[in-house]
């Protein structure tokens, strides 16, 4: 979705772990769709909701999952049953319900093993629902609090550096989605509303690789507008910052003039 990345394709390596013990069980026989019967043991229903995900049948895995976590709720495998859910729905094409999924085992089980995996997974799927640049930003704010979220209470976490990533991508998204309706403003001369959506990059979104042409349209709107020194300090800091970009090169026959 808009160039991207999507949502990871092998699920952590913690919850891949504790299905790793179920392997001497063999994978189930059939291809029903229909839950293992009632006196299946647990570990079988875990490894036919298993199968169901490696195969990609991720609606029977996420139904499969939530039947072994009602019937064996204490079981040691309990908490990557309820990971997987989340994943099931995010690779199913539901990331708003894996996101509440990831949320409620986040604020349930903090203390799991797979409770860092499970915030990221929120993440992720908020992400996944940020739309195109012309919409409503609302799913992309979420995503930025939610990796927020993941690097603050799990700073230790070895999956810090993809919350990171995605989290970067979002601010860089939020940052010209502001620049977007700044320029909108702009073109209709009206330029106090414009510098309002410029003036939050400035301060909120100071990395983004838009700041440049934040930075050159703040010069001209609050030029047009007659405040003199506020321009001035816009380009200067655009020169310093971005010395490099094309921004700043429109600048420069003017000054050696």
């Amino acid at each position: 979705m808009n160039g991207r990345r999507r949502a990871r394709t092998g699920f952590t390596s913690r919850a891949y772990g504790c299905a790793l013990l179920l392997a001497a069980l063999g994978a189930l026989s059939g291809c029903s769709t229909k839950l293992p019967p009632p006196g299946t043991p647990p570990q079988e229903r875990f490894q036919w909701a298993l199968d169901k995900y490696n195969q990609g049948k991720y609606g029977d895995a996420a139904k499969g999952f939530v039947d072994f976590v009602q019937r064996a709720p204490t079981s040691p495998l309990a908490d990557s049953a309820l990971y997987l859910v989340g994943e099931s729905y995010l690779r199913g094409g539901d990331p708003l319900r894996a996101a509440t999924e990831f949320n409620r085992f986040a604020s349930t089980r903090p203390n799991s093993p797979l409770a860092d995996d499970a915030q990221l997974g929120a993440c992720r799927a908020y992400w996944d629902l940020s739309p195109s640049l012309a919409r409503d930003q609302e799913y992309t704010r979420q995503a930025i609090e939610e990796c927020t979220r993941m690097l603050q209470f799990f700073p230790a976490s070895p999956r810090r550096a993809e919350a990171d990533s995605v989290r970067r991508e979002a601010r860089d998204k939020m940052a010209a989605k502001q620049y977007r309706v700044g320029k909108y403003y702009f073109d209709q001369r009206f330029y106090e509303s414009a510098n309002i959506y410029f003036e939050v990059v400035v301060e909120e979104y100071p990395d983004a690789p838009v700041m440049p042409d934040v930075l050159a349209t703040l010069y001209e709107s609050y030029r047009r507008l007659g405040f003199n020194a506020e321009a001035e300090h816009a380009k200067q800091r655009l020169l310093t910052e971005h010395p490099d970009s094309k921004a700043a090169q429109k600048f420069a026959p003017a000054d050696e003039s």
